[in-house]
Order: structure tokens, then sequence, then C-alpha cells
């Protein structure tokens, strides 16, 4: 099964970082700060698109100064893009069958109603 990684621009074959970390929705995004120094990325998992914790864990992360790539991971549905990019996430990591059922144009008609990024709003 590979992994599609989804951006601003579309649909692209996942590409691990050196250094990646799945971090647990249980767990506070604080608990992993001195480990979040010297990772290149964070998988945030989304076990049901119902459950908007990855979303808070993402914001987390950047309020904490993270600035490796975040990458908002499972059962996500195309709608929620936006809100992954406005919460912090560079992008969503999908299963092929997923993408089955969601095509690229889903993504990228939420794609282009990301007014702003959390980094552009940070950063501005």
């Amino acid at each position: 099964m590979t992994d599609i990684y989804i951006t601003d621009t579309g649909f692209a074959p996942y590409v691990a970082a050196s250094s990646t970390i799945t971090l647990s929705l249980e767990e506070a995004p604080e608990s992993y700060y001195e480990t979040l120094r010297t990772i290149d990325e964070v998988l945030i998992p989304f076990a049901t698109s119902a459950d908007g914790r990855g979303f808070s864990i993402a914001r987390a992360l950047r309020h904490l100064g993270y600035e490796g790539r975040v990458i908002a991971v499972g059962a996500l549905v195309s709608d929620q893009y936006r809100h992954a990019r406005q919460s912090g996430c560079d992008g969503v990591l999908i299963t092929k069958a997923q993408a089955a059922k969601m095509p690229e144009s889903h993504w990228l008609q939420q794609a282009q109603r990301v007014e702003t990024t959390y980094s552009t709003r940070i950063y501005a």
C-alpha cells in the first residue's frame, strides 16, 4: 500500500523525512518538547474523521516553536484539509484506498479555500 501525501499542490508520493516521530493523541505535545528538537517530521494520527484532537496537537506543536514538517495521517476526509492546514499541518497523508474515494480534485478544491495557514499568521 502506497501512501499519498497531499499538499496545496495536490497528490505526491510520501517520502519520509530523515527523522520522524508519530505522536500519541493521549500524550500532551509538551511531553515531546525535548524530542522535537531533533525531529524533522511529526506524524499526527487520526483514527476517525470525527476526532479533532490531532488539529489541537498540530496547533500546540506550532505554539511550542516546532518548525519541522507536521503531517495529519489517517482517517481524514477532503473537507478537513483546510482545517488541517490552518491548524499547522503542512499536509495530509492518506492511503490509495482513501484517494480512490476522494480524488485529488476534491483535496485541491479545499486547498484553494485555505485563506491563511498557521505559519503565515505567525510569521506575518
